[in-house]
């Protein structure tokens, strides 16, 4: 196990046993990137979540050309972009800010205690300290994008028909915004002392 995963499977164990509110955002940032690594978030999950934020992106920005519509595709990411992608986007929302890493520097009760000798590494001892994570709602989420997306085509096409062009572009723009806004997300944290 590399220094970083154990230091990060540290933070999160020392952040839940604490008792800080860990609803501040980068607080919630590291926890929500470890509850997304691999052994805790199931691959499935992890890749559903990523192209729905894929899906929420181009949807943010729909108006695109003809050209952007064919690149149109699901990227796959690295574990470490997903995760980081995953918990920005759980605790800041859809933004500017979806690609940045998680900050694991340490402060306040994170930092070491001054010791003469620092205490030895012990492989494992996470082991039953940090439970499976659980996704909720998102297979139903990525259907309804996906179903999004089919009526807004049709929609676009039924006043391209009629000759109005710019209604449709009005009424594409307010169905996303609406939909996007409606989206909502919760991360619940068990196991707490």
């Amino acid at each position: 196990m590399s220094l970083l995963t154990r230091e990060k499977k540290y933070q999160y164990i020392a952040l839940t046993n604490s008792g800080l509110n860990l609803h501040e955002a980068n607080t919630l940032a590291r926890i929500v990137n470890v509850a997304s690594m691999r052994g805790y978030m199931s691959d499935e999950d992890f890749k559903i979540l990523n192209e729905i934020l894929d899906k929420l992106e181009r949807f943010a920005g729909l108006l695109e050309t003809k050209s952007q519509a064919k690149k149109r595709i699901i990227k796959k990411y690295s574990r470490q972009k997903g995760e980081d992608r995953i918990a920005n986007f759980f605790t800041t929302g859809l933004g500017a800010g979806l690609n940045k890493k998680t900050d694991f520097k340490r402060f306040g009760i994170l930092k070491r205690r001054v010791m003469k000798q620092r205490a030895p590494t012990r492989p494992g001892s996470s082991i039953g300290k940090i439970g499976k994570t659980r996704v909720i709602g998102h297979k139903k989420l990525n259907r309804d994008i996906d179903n999004l997306a089919k009526s807004l085509n049709k929609m676009i096409a039924s006043f391209e028909r009629i000759g109005n062009k710019k209604a449709g572009a009005k009424a594409k723009a307010g169905a996303i915004n609406n939909f996007i806004n409606s989206i909502r997300t919760e991360v619940k944290i068990k196991g707490r002392r």
